[in-house]
């Protein structure tokens, strides 16, 4: 991937929103959105745009081609898809979809940086994606995010757009090239400072060199958990299996007792949840959720919210605190 490509930015959110201006999505432009999504994602949209909520498949909590299919109108310009917690959406059957649709495809990759499917990275499909670089992600740099676009016109405009619409840079490295004085400048829009700092940027880089370390961490407490839980019959745990590497973010499972699992592990002391609360359920969304005056059926996600727990899953977890935690679950009485 060519850094010509890719732009950094002061959030993952801000990314969000900025895929709205540079696609310069329409009022009357419907934009495809997963009613599992991180709650940027369809605020973003319907600033700009009209929400057009759709399902997901419960088994991965993921976006499929069904999905989005069914969700198309005449009016649909683009799919925003999220890749839940690390996990991949099957990306060849949805790029296709869009392209013979002529689509504009976003991808929402901020748990899944790593994650790698048809061996190609989550977020590099489309025509632009974007990672996270928050306090709670796989590789922190306090905050942040980063930006991929296919189209290096539009990773163009993304710079400008994030660094007050200057139209080249000023000072001392441009003082070695430039046949005017250095101090000199143009603008072309009047546009926000939403570039990453160097303190955020030289965070990022030095966990980056920690990744692998960090991913083995992770990758082992996923294997205690999957070693304490997999024989529990209410449990299922939540896996893609199709990806050829998936990033080790969430630890996903689902139950029917979900609710008073999680009151039971937080009474002693383990904090769970579930990402991500449904759009559909949220009421600043509810007129999204009609379509010509009749209410959308989420019954997948309806499914997901009602049994669906993330389990802790994070660097400073000992093996220890791992096994406690499934010991409680298995504590906990039916």
């Amino acid at each position: 991937m060519s850094s010509d490509h890719v732009v950094s930015i002061t959030s993952c959110t801000e990314a969000i929103f900025m895929a709205m201006e540079l696609f310069e999505f329409q009022f009357f432009n419907e934009i495809i959105v997963p009613t599992i999504s991180f709650i940027a994602v369809p605020s973003a949209v319907k600033k700009y745009a009209k929400i057009r909520l759709c399902d997901v498949n419960k088994d991965t909590l993921q976006l499929t081609v069904d999905d989005i299919e069914k969700s198309t109108t005449y009016n649909t310009k683009a799919v925003f898809l999220t890749h839940y917690g690390g996990f991949s959406c099957e990306m060849k059957e949805i790029v296709r979809y869009c392209e013979d649709k002529n689509l504009i495809l976003l991808e929402d990759s901020a748990c899944s940086m790593f994650t790698k499917h048809d061996n190609k990275s989550c977020g590099t499909f489309g025509d632009m994606g974007m990672w996270s670089l928050d306090s709670m992600k796989i590789i922190t740099a306090g905050d942040g995010g980063i930006m991929y676009f296919k189209d290096k016109g539009i990773a163009d405009k993304a710079r400008r757009k994030t660094y007050l619409g200057l139209m080249q840079e000023s000072g001392l490295e441009s003082s070695k090239t430039k046949d005017s004085m250095w101090w000199e400048y143009d603008i072309s829009s009047s546009e926000k400072r939403l570039i990453m700092n160097d303190i955020s940027a030289s965070i990022g880089l030095s966990q980056l060199s920690r990744k692998d370390e960090i991913l083995k961490k992770r990758e082992s407490i996923i294997s205690t958990y999957d070693k304490h839980l997999s024989n529990i019959s209410h449990i299922k745990i939540l896996k893609d299996i199709k990806s050829d590497y998936v990033t080790p973010y969430y630890y996903t499972i689902q139950t029917p007792y979900r609710n008073q699992i999680a009151t039971y592990l937080l009474e002693n002391d383990v904090y769970t949840t579930f990402k991500y609360y449904p759009i559909h359920k949220i009421s600043f969304f509810e007129e999204d959720t009609y379509l010509y005056n009749n209410k959308l059926d989420f019954p997948n996600s309806e499914y997901v919210s009602n049994c669906t727990l993330n389990l802790p899953l994070h660097g400073n977890l000992t093996e220890n605190e791992t096994i406690n935690i499934c010991k409680l679950i298995k504590e906990w009485e039916i």
